[in-house]
């Protein structure tokens, strides 16, 4: 299944609220990201990625101050 499926399994099966799910998609048109911020996704990166914003991300999702 996709990583939409995934997530949608996940909030049926009762997904914390404060779980933060970050997809990495090569999928990058911008309805697929559209509907990445849509479902709820805390975020949505396509590959080629961007190694800082997927951890300034990753840190913002840990409430971790980012030290670079």
């Amino acid at each position: 299944i996709n990583g939409f499926e995934v997530f949608e399994q996940l909030q049926k099966n009762n997904l914390n609220e404060m779980t933060k799910v970050i997809a990495v998609s090569a999928n990058a048109m911008s309805a697929d990201i559209d509907k990445g911020e849509n479902i709820g996704f805390f975020g949505y990166f396509t590959k080629p990625i961007d190694q800082q914003q997927l951890l300034a991300s990753m840190h913002k999702a840990l409430n971790v101050k980012a030290t670079h």
